[in-house]
């Protein structure tokens, strides 16, 4: 979290500015800076107005400063004059708390806090999840969150008590944030489910870490003798979703998913499969056709359209120009996506093949486990890009 009294501090060391301002420039000086004095007020005094009340309060409060050290013949703090103003004058106030900046910060702090595992709680979670959501639709990035639901957990906070069941929580805490890197934001989301945001994190970042976790888990109370493992279910912005509501549907959707696939397990959206889905991996359609890999079939070298990708294959398309396959399996030599060649090295074999008009489409599947990561890698990037158009 970010440190709340350097903020004020800043902010503070503006109103000052403004006020030396002012004696140069009256009115002037209040009306162009009264963003930064009407966030003032309301941060440190918990008070609101409109542009033109809060021009007009600033007016006397810097009249009234001048007024005190002109009796009291020394300078007096603008923050006392507020409290006096409000409290006395205007009479908005009417039974303030003065508190030290480092017990503001921590209460601040423990409001942000999961009291029983000392992780960040729902609410900021959710915060930081819209915050990140602004973010990457501004640059054009991907982010990642987890949601994690402790398997077994139900049954053996039954048998041995809740007490036992809060320690367990704890624990998990403790191996959830040995897990998670500086940036990354893990949470309790309440009872036994936990989430972490991960910022500008793609699909494939968070399967590491996604899987790094269960293992940690799995490691970690089976020293104990205890059979407490993770169902993990990751959504990634924008493709899975561009809102906070839609990305904790879709990984909650994941997670569950992860439940019914046997527990200690990860799902994202290239895992999942609907009852009547008759693939065992669904595919998805590249959307803006500007993915294009180079690939060579013995001594041929030509450049193909993909038109889908699964978590075990792609499909294919280039145009028939005298072409001939010599065989079922190609070489690729790299991705290549709005102009940006991704070099890789790996091959594909072909499943299938068919003629569509004057282009041949073939559909393969993956050899190579980096291909599947690079793919999965560019289709991310694609939907950001392509979304943010």
């Amino acid at each position: 979290m970010d440190n709340i009294s350097e903020k004020i501090r800043k902010l503070f060391l503006k109103v000052l500015k403004v006020e030396s301002l002012y004696d140069k420039e009256g009115r002037k000086a209040i009306e162009k800076n009264v963003s930064v004095l009407s966030s003032y007020l309301n941060i440190i005094f918990g008070v609101s107005f409109d542009k033109e009340e809060v021009i007009d309060h600033w007016v006397n409060l810097f009249r009234i400063k001048e007024e005190f050290e002109k009796k009291l013949l020394r300078e007096v703090d603008i923050r006392v004059v507020i409290l006096e103003y409000f409290l006395n004058d205007v009479k908005v106030l009417v039974n303030p708390k003065i508190l030290e900046m480092k017990i503001f910060e921590k209460l601040i702090g423990l409001s942000y806090r999961d009291f029983k595992t000392g992780l960040y709680n729902f609410l900021f979670f959710k915060n930081s999840v819209l915050r990140e959501v602004k973010i990457s639709q501004e640059i054009r990035k991907n982010f990642s969150i987890l949601l994690i639901d402790l398997d077994n957990f139900k049954p053996i906070n039954d048998q041995f008590g809740h007490k036992f069941g809060d320690r367990l929580l704890v624990d998990f805490g403790y191996v959830l944030k040995s897990c998670c890197r500086e940036y990354d934001v893990p949470c309790r989301y309440g009872g036994d489910e936990f989430a972490v945001l991960m910022p500008l994190t793609g699909r494939i970042g968070a399967r590491v870490l996604a899987e790094k976790i269960r293992e940690k888990t799995f490691e970690f109370f089976a020293e104990k003798s205890l059979n407490i493992t993770t169902s993990i279910g990751i959504s990634t912005f924008p493709m899975d979703g561009e809102s906070f509501e839609e990305l904790i549907e879709k990984a909650d959707k994941f997670l569950y998913f992860s439940k019914k696939r046997g527990r200690d397990t990860v799902t994202d959206i290239f895992d999942y499969t609907d009852e009547d889905e008759r693939r065992f991996y669904p595919r998805f359609r590249l959307e803006n056709q500007n993915i294009y890999v180079l690939v060579s079939s013995g001594n041929r070298v030509f450049d193909a359209r993909v038109l889908d990708i699964s978590k075990n294959g792609v499909s294919l398309a280039f145009y028939d120009r005298g072409i001939h396959l010599d065989n079922s399996e190609l070489r690729v030599m790299s991705f290549v996506l709005n102009g940006t060649e991704y070099p890789v090295d790996g091959k594909i074999s072909i499943v299938r093949t068919d003629k569509h008009g004057g282009e041949y489409v073939f559909g393969c599947t993956t050899v190579n486990p980096s291909l599947l990561e690079t793919m999965i890698y560019l289709f991310d990037k694609e939907k950001a890009l392509l979304d943010r158009k």
